[in-house]
This record gives C-alpha cells, structure tokens and sequence, in this order.
C-alpha cells in the first residue's frame, strides 16, 4: 500500500475565523474550516516542514535566526500514513482555533502544505502534466512563512523562494499573508510560471506581466473550484442570500481589506481582486500601465467560460426542493468541479504551447486554442474563449486567435524528435534549415532553448500513447525609448516561436510566434515611462546603493554595449 504524508492547511482566511466569533450568521459556512491534505510520500520528508523540492525557513525577521522547526513523525497514524507533529483543537472551538492557526507550528505547516498542493495541482494531468522545474539553479524552492513586516508577498528568482509578510491588522492583531491559501498559491504560481517561461521575469511590457498576474490569479482560484469541501459548503451549508459566482470568484479576502482600510480609498473592498467581472483591454475599463488591473482583463474572460461550463450557478440553485437535496447538490458539485477541470486543462495546458518572449494576452489566447484544439478538436469552450477575448479587446475579432491551417497537419519530413531533443547541434541546424516556418528573420541570430517532451492527455485525465516535442526559438530585438539621460534610448527584448511536433510522426501540431507591432511598443512605452515616473526604474550602478528592502519595489535595467535590458520585473509583482 503506498504510503502518504497528511498535513493539515486552512481552506480559508483567518477572517474567516474572526467572523465566526461574532453576532449574527455570515453568508459563506464551510463544513470545517481545515483541510487534512494527503501528499504521497514518494520522497524523503524532514522536519521543518522540507522535502528535497519545497523547504520551509522560518526566521525571526529582526535577528535572522532561524525559528525551530516543526517534527516530522513517520508513520505517525498506522502503517502507511504520517504526519508533522501539530494538534488541532475542535474545530467548533473557534477561539483554540484562531490561536493555533497562528502558533509557528501551522503557519510553518500551512505555508508548505500550500506550495505542495499548488505544485501538484500543475504536475496534474489537467494542468501541465509533467514534472515542473524552477528558473533558478537549485532544484528545492525556499519559503519563508514570516520574512518580515510588509503587507505583501512575493516570489524571487535571485533567491529562489517565496517571501510572505505579515502586519498588523486595524484591530490589532496580526495577518499573516502564509495563512492565506489564495496568497501563497498565487506566488507559487509565479515560481512555477518563471519556470515554465523565463523571458516573462524580465518582461517590458504591462501585458506580459499581467500575464503572470492572471496565471497565479487562475491557480488560486482553481485550488477553491477544484475543491469539493469548499463547494459542497457553499451550496449546502451557507446562506441561501450567498451570491455563489461572486464568493467563488474573490481572491484574497482578509489582505484585500485590510488594504481597502488602510489605504482609505475603497472602504466597500473586501478582496484584492474579483475574477468575476467585466474588464476589457481599454483605458476606459482598465489602467493599462497596471499589470493587476491588465490582469483581470484574462482572469476575468476564464471566469465567464468557467461559468459558462458549469451552466450558471443560480438558475436552478434557486429553486430549492428539500425532497431533492441530494441529487441537486450532486448535480451542483459535478458541474462545478468538472467546469474548473475544463477552464484548468484551457488555460494550463497552453503554457507549454505559449511562444517565448514578451507576449501579450492575444497571445495567450492563441496558445490556449492551440493546446486544447490539439487533444480535443474544436469544443464549444474554444468558442466562448474566442467570444470573451474579442469581447474584451484582447482581440479584434475572433477570427485573431484561429491557428493557420495551412500549417497546423503538415509533416515534416526527414525529421527526428527523438534526435531534436538529444542533440544540441540537431536542433540548431533545424532552426538553421527552417527558419520560414519559424518565422526568424534572415539578418537575426537566434538560441534554441531546451526541448520538452510532453503526452497528450484526454479529458478523462487518461494518457493517451501520443507524446508530443516542444520546440522553442528565441531571438533579439530592439526598440528606441527616450527616458531621458539616466538610460541609453535602445532597449531590447525577446521574442520568439514555439514549435509542438507530434513525437511519431514530425507533424505540426501548433506553431506560435510572438506578437509584435504597434500596440506592442506602444505597450512598452508606456510601461518603461511609468516605472520612471514613479521612481521605480533604477540603472545597475544605481540599485548596488539601495539596500535590501528598498529594492523590493525596484526594477533594475542593465546596459549591455548600447542596448538597455531589464533583469526582475516580475520581481516587484506581489499579491
């Protein structure tokens, strides 16, 4: 019997907990507020919480000096399961509860049982389906629960880890961004997302960024559809005056108030972000030089198609029959968790299939058509995707994210996968001998990236025998920027293609290249000109004189003979 590793992690935030002490229901009840998660315990386990892929450091954040750990107890429970040595109280005894949420043991625990979860959710088969990589040297990710005072997280390449902050709420006590699973789920989603497309971590471009924005935004929100405690409770338990496609659809509930208070701006903000709204890529609808609002422009079209999926979420549900509870509560929760499985394998799938460089959302859209199109054919969630994104102005028309059939089928002759994915030189002289169908120019150089292997899954999450090559050019370009005299006026970036060849038989199943044009300057523009105005961008000479913390909003841009390149955007993306 395969043995497995349990650790418990909160389903919600603490304000949750907060909420439950006071007078008077409130419209979300969960079954239980804790969720024991099972891992499998395929890899060492270690007292920290640590395996070799995920540690957790937990250091006083005035000394440095690093909090005990929590025990791991193999084979704590029987023979086959064990666990971190923690003890839950009632969990109808709300009070022993806030205080062991916030006792060191948990938050050490929570942190690491989130990470692994989110890391899980994208090596499933309705997300990318492989093992996922970092973009940094080590293979093991460090987390530091409590990394100091600040209302915010973040993830970071140079160190590779995940950096969640605390702060004193309004009332006194303290929120911790590691308790909530939204928050540490979207920066792991960062981590893996730098993993999967690097050039985005150094992007110049608001809707590059924003990607990463939507794409950690999407893995939160997934980890809430997926489960089926949290959908059962919603239906079932809470408030029959529950808006059930809004509360589904809040990201960040307990930083976005505290924010929303703090900040005095908006004192009817109750989350950081809303997936389930009407954004477009307008200046009217959005800030287009801010990534989070760019953000919800995508976030906000999967949410739709998510509805759409699931057939709506209140037509029926309120209609409650007592003598038909089960089968309606049945029905409710198939149609939910299967709705998310279709928007998971949409949106995840496709990051694979994304080109490299700087893209933007159009090309994302392309990508998910791509990626889905290649397993399925043509579904109708392909065409309520085209319908929201050419609603949204992310593009002209639907028309703008069809693949090119006149090379999606053809095969390739003379052509080896086996042999493009083991010889450097093999794959240099395809891209050499096919630089058309790559659509690099004649006069640019170019850098083969590292191929990927990956099979093609069916919706019933079953392998298919079908693998498929994933084959990624890059090449160099540069744009005049005037920003005054502190920088050159030359800045460059990436762009580039992304080749899916079927593994047997060299057939094209997508092949994807960077948008570029005017509203791709125009975008970068805008971009580089609002980190200067707001003090953000630095030259290498000058960010060597700020100390640690000062950098963590700092986006740094290097100059390489006559060219500006930026290094950390995607650094100064938080919660």
């Amino acid at each position: 019997m395969r043995k497995i590793v349990r650790i418990p992690l909160l389903l919600v935030d603490p304000q949750y907990l907060r909420e439950q002490l006071k007078t008077g229901p409130s419209e979300l009840l969960l079954a239980t507020p804790i969720e024991s998660s099972q891992f499998p315990h395929d890899e060492e386990f270690l007292d920290g919480p640590a395996t070799s892929r995920v540690a957790v450091y937990d250091f006083e954040a005035d000394s440095e000096v690093l909090r005990p750990g929590v025990k791991f107890l193999p084979q704590g429970v029987g023979k086959t399961i064990s666990r971190y040595d923690v003890t839950l109280p009632d969990i109808d005894d709300t009070e022993a509860l806030i205080k062991t949420v916030e006792s060191d043991s948990f938050i050490q625990l929570n942190t690491f049982a989130i990470v692994m979860k989110t890391i899980f959710f994208f090596e499933s088969p309705d997300s990318l389906g492989r093992e996922v990589t970092w973009a940094f040297e080590s293979r093991q990710l460090q987390v530091r629960p409590r990394a100091g005072l600040w209302e915010n997280a973040l993830y970071e390449r140079d160190s590779g880890s995940l950096q969640f902050f605390y702060f004193p709420s309004k009332a006194g006590y303290n929120v911790y961004t590691a308790l909530s699973q939204d928050i540490v789920a979207h920066e792991t989603a960062h981590a893996i997302l730098d993993g999967v497309a690097p050039d985005l971590y150094k992007a110049t471009r608001t809707e590059s960024l924003a990607l990463h924005e939507a794409i950690a935004d999407l893995t939160a929100i997934m980890l809430t559809l997926l489960n089926e405690m949290i959908i059962f409770s919603v239906y079932a338990i809470s408030s029959s005056q529950l808006d059930i496609a809004s509360a589904l659809s809040k990201i960040g509930k307990e930083l976005g108030t505290e924010m929303g208070r703090k900040m005095r701006r908006d004192l009817g903000i109750d989350c950081l972000r809303v997936l389930n709204n009407k954004r477009k890529l307008d200046p009217a609808s959005v800030d287009l030089t801010d990534p989070y609002h760019v953000s919800e422009v995508l976030s906000g079209a999967m949410f739709q198609v998510f509805l759409k999926c699931a057939g709506g979420l209140t037509e029926e549900e309120e209609k409650w029959v007592p003598e038909k509870a089960i089968d309606m509560l049945e029905d409710f929760e198939k149609r939910v968790l299967g709705a998310a499985r279709e928007v998971s394998r949409l949106v995840f799938r496709a990051l694979d299939y994304l080109p490299p460089g700087e893209v933007s959302l159009a090309d994302f859209g392309r990508a998910m058509i791509a990626a889905h199109r290649a397993v399925n054919g043509e579904r109708r969630e392909q065409l309520w995707l085209m319908q929201e994104l050419a609603m949204r102005g992310v593009v002209k028309d639907e028309g703008d994210l069809e693949v090119d059939t006149e090379i999606v089928g053809r095969k390739l002759k003379d052509v080896s996968c086996r042999e493009l994915l083991e010889s450097e030189a093999a794959a240099k002289r395809f891209a050499e001998n096919h630089r058309d169908l790559l659509r690099i120019p004649s006069s640019s150089d170019f850098e083969v990236q590292p191929r990927l292997v990956r099979d093609r899954v069916d919706n019933r999450g079953k392998k298919r025998q079908k693998r498929d090559l994933v084959f990624r050019v890059t090449w160099k370009k540069e744009e005049e920027h005037d920003l005054g005299p502190r920088f050159a006026s030359h800045w460059g970036y990436k762009v580039g293609t992304t080749l899916v060849l079927d593994w047997n038989t060299s057939t094209i199943l997508s092949v994807l290249t960077t948008e570029q044009g005017g509203s791709q300057y125009s975008d970068r523009d805008r971009t580089l000109k609002k980190w200067m105005e707001q003090g953000r961008l630095q030259t290498l000479k000058e960010s060597k004189k700020l100390h640690d913390q000062a950098l963590k909003d700092k986006i740094i841009a290097r100059k390489t003979g006559r060219t500006m390149w930026v290094t950390n955007s995607a650094r100064v993306l938080c919660s």
